[in-house]
């Protein structure tokens, strides 16, 4: 029990704040406590509403006194279990009124018993009049507000332990989860401590009923997901947050206005208030509908807007159904949905460039017929984007003969400064094939002022979280240009700069150009122990190894597992394993792809011959933690099919 008890403790620190029933409470001492049982005034009945929105949850508590005794003046409090520090409590707008009438509180800091153990909690006190035989209805109401709402799943506790300070059990018990609109909610959960409860459905409202409540549980829970259940996209695209881009407000559903315009091919041309307008292919079309709160920092709240309209314009579909708990389960049927559209987005030049290329990508999987005219098209016209015409460089240049190739080339650098638009071009985009085209061209120019221009502009980006991303997109192209010294250089520039995040991207961009001479350089600033030098760039020279994808690499990477005390860079190492054997590895959003087919030296075969045998010498060390690691990673090839990219 005790074991329990502590749990529910942490539970309730995590979830955030949790209301509790309005509780008799006395003085001993100047502290404050609950008691045990109120002599002559029971709690015999109380009605619990919770009512779940996208940032905060409305709770009002209805509970039924009666005084058995003489007349009496009875103190009451109102506990919240309150967490992260001063100042950092999240119940609002608290009110409580007696038979309709409000009644004025004071604030209390004292600890709550729950589980049996004492934790911070804030109360609000009152004090209530009850005359011989007299029932009273109180009322309390508050708002519990999610700093991160939105997206953050919906956790509710709410302590019954403090109804247990009144004369006898609580005769009816009710609690109601009024959801509103049901397809908002999934994984809906009731708990008490730890227990599943029983729960009944009707309509939008969930309800837990008991009768003689003994004190058991002490704590309700109420869980659920926001939004859908699943969002299923038709072009693939996967991301953790499309679950929160599809809302539902009175049975209609909204959309999110950049998740519309992203699976639509549609350019946001302008927003306004609850209003916005799209736009594709020249043709124009008004979106309304209404702000998502975002908390109390100041960010500009989503917009989520009426659908119908754009999905009418410009093609597309969103279907819903629901599964056997009711809750919805959204399929996305994204653009193009046709070659005719995919050509008229790739070659309109007013469109999102990332449309653009996605569908020159969906052209070249599934209409490939269709792909020359127009990678020709795009390349003869001026002043059009460098990055399309170096993805069309990249298409057309396959099996090219030199002439034929260098004709290419001549079109796109015939603008001057191309070459500089082309470098930025390769460190920025996410096609693999806007890469290999931009590559393409630089080898016919100045290829050292180019790799010298490319490694100083490695870091210049808006978001940090895109820096490493184009240390990988330097180190490939340095490496498919063939440019002269860039190991040197890079390596140069890194002892240069020292400690910062430049040096950090342009370890990446050591690993990925794949030369075997940066080895013991990598492998030094990995293990370094040294002050002088920061844990990041010891993960990130960690990471160069991993992503150098050679065999000497992968036996370094297994050196610096075997040797680092740093749990860390233990991890960066083994996950080059994961990557040159094409497994599936944990890969957070800022860390770069594995490398294209075409730029690897191993083939995931050859890498897993590689690196089975390293894997088993460290499952056999002494170091539990490394033998759990390196045998997790054995349990993923033998039961993963290792082929392809990863």
């Amino acid at each position: 029990m005790l074991i329990i008890a502590c749990f529910t403790i942490v539970l309730l620190l995590l979830a955030g704040v949790a209301g509790a029933d309005l509780g008799a409470i006395t003085w001993s001492g100047g502290s404050l406590r609950v008691m045990d049982g109120h002599p002559t005034v029971s709690l015999f009945a109380e009605q619990l509403i919770l009512e779940p929105q996208d940032q905060t949850t409305f709770i009002t508590a209805l509970m039924s006194f009666r005084n058995t005794g003489e007349a009496c003046e009875v103190e009451m409090g109102f506990p919240t279990i309150s967490y992260g520090g001063p100042g950092y409590h999240f119940v609002r707008n608290f009110v409580v009124d007696v038979d309709g009438q409000i009644l004025p509180t004071e604030k209390h800091e004292a600890p709550l018993t729950v589980g049996g153990r004492e934790v911070p909690a804030k109360w609000e006190l009152l004090s209530v009049p009850f005359a011989a035989g007299q029932e009273r209805l109180m009322r309390v109401r508050y708002d519990e507000f999610r700093l991160y709402g939105g997206a953050t799943p919906v956790r509710v506790p709410y302590v019954l332990a403090t109804g247990g300070s009144w004369l006898g059990p609580i005769e009816d018990l009710q609690l109601e989860v009024r959801l509103g609109d049901r397809l908002n909610f999934h994984d809906l959960r009731l708990r008490g401590d730890e227990a599943e409860l029983p729960w009944a459905w009707d309509d939008a409202t969930l309800t837990w009923r008991v009768s003689d409540f003994d004190g058991q549980p002490e704590v309700l829970w109420f869980e659920a997901g926001l939004g859908p259940k699943s969002v299923t996209r038709s072009d693939g695209i996967r991301a953790s947050g499309d679950k929160g881009k599809v809302r539902w407000r009175r049975g209609l559903m909204f959309v999110e206005v950049d998740f519309l315009c992203d699976v639509l091919h549609a350019t946001k041309q302008s927003a306004r208030g609850t209003m916005a307008r799209l736009t594709k292919q020249g043709q124009k079309v008004r979106a309304e509908g209404w702000l998502l709160p975002v908390g109390e920092a100041p960010k500009v709240p989503p917009l989520y807007v009426d659908p119908r309209p754009a999905l009418a314009a410009f093609g597309g579909s969103i279907e819903v159904t629901t599964d056997e708990n009711g809750d919805a389960m959204v399929t996305v049927t994204t653009a193009p949905a046709s070659a005719e559209a995919a050509q008229a987005t790739a070659l309109f030049a007013g469109q999102t460039l990332e449309y653009r290329l996605r569908c020159l990508e969906a052209l070249h999987l599934k209409w490939p017929e269709l792909l020359k005219p127009v990678c020709e098209e795009l390349l003869e016209r001026p002043g059009d984007k460098v990055a399309v015409k170096a993805w069309s460089v990249a298409y057309l240049a396959q099996g090219a003969q030199p002439a034929e190739a260098r004709a290419l080339y001549e079109q796109v650098s015939r603008r001057g400064g191309a070459w500089q638009e082309l470098i930025e071009a390769a460190l920025q985009t996410r096609s693999d094939e806007v890469l290999h085209g931009a590559t393409l061209v630089l080898r016919e120019g100045d290829r050292e002022a180019a790799r010298d221009l490319m490694i100083a502009r490695i870091s210049e980006c808006d978001d940090w979280r895109q820096a490493k991303p184009r240390g990988r997109n330097c180190g490939l192209a340095l490496k498919l240009m063939e440019a002269p010294g860039s190991e040197a250089a890079l390596t140069d520039t890194i002892r240069a700069l020292g400690v910062q995040q430049h040096s950090e991207d342009a370890l990446i961009a050591l690993g990925y150009l794949g030369d075997d001479a940066a080895i013991p350089f990598l492998t030094e600033i990995a293990l370094a122990a040294d002050t002088g030098r920061s844990r990041d760039m010891n993960c990130a020279a960690a990471e160069g190894l991993a992503y150098l994808g050679t065999r000497a690499g992968l036996a370094a990477c297994a050196d610096v597992s075997r040797r680092s005390a740093d749990e860390e860079v233990r991890s960066r190492a083994l996950r080059g394993m994961e990557m040159a054997m094409g497994t599936k590895y944990y890969r957070a959003h800022y860390l770069p792809e594995a490398a294209p087919e075409w730029a690897r030296t191993l083939t995931s075969a050859e890498a897993t011959e590689t690196c089975v045998p390293l894997l088993e010498e460290l499952a056999a060390s002494e170091d539990q933690h490394l033998v759990a690691r390196a045998n997790g990673i054995l349990r993923k090839v033998r039961t993963e099919v290792a082929v392809g990219t990863p």
